[in-house]
């Protein structure tokens, strides 16, 4: 990692573990951007893995769908998940259930609030 690396020259950590926790936090805190679920109720809760409910809609199809998101609870930190996660999980919804159609229309996917 660039930025452990860069820490470690400038000797602002003793070990190199020191300054992969110091690179890892660093980015933790900014670059990532998260998505609050604290609105959205879960639906279904395992051991590891929580469901959310997703909508998704495409009106010029005349379509509308429900359907679940499983969230791993080790991405869920005070009630949010990353973007990225957050975004490919959407995704992911919206390929099942409109078969495929998400590909080549304008397709909405939200996490849907109860």
């Amino acid at each position: 990692m660039k930025a452990a690396w860069t820490i470690w020259r400038k000797r602002d950590a003793k070990t190199w573990s020191q300054a992969m926790t110091k690179a890892w936090a660093w980015a933790k805190k900014n670059t990532q951007k998260m998505v609050d679920l604290s609105k959205v109720v879960a639906v279904k809760e395992t051991e590891k893995a929580t469901a959310y409910r997703v909508r998704v809609a495409c009106n010029h199809l005349e379509l509308e769908k429900f359907g679940f998101v499983w969230i791993p609870k080790s991405m869920i930190v005070n009630g949010q998940i990353p973007e990225w996660f957050a975004f490919k999980k959407l995704d992911e919804a919206a390929e099942i259930l409109t078969n495929g159609y998400s590909n080549h229309s304008r397709v909405d996917c939200r996490f849907y609030a109860l």
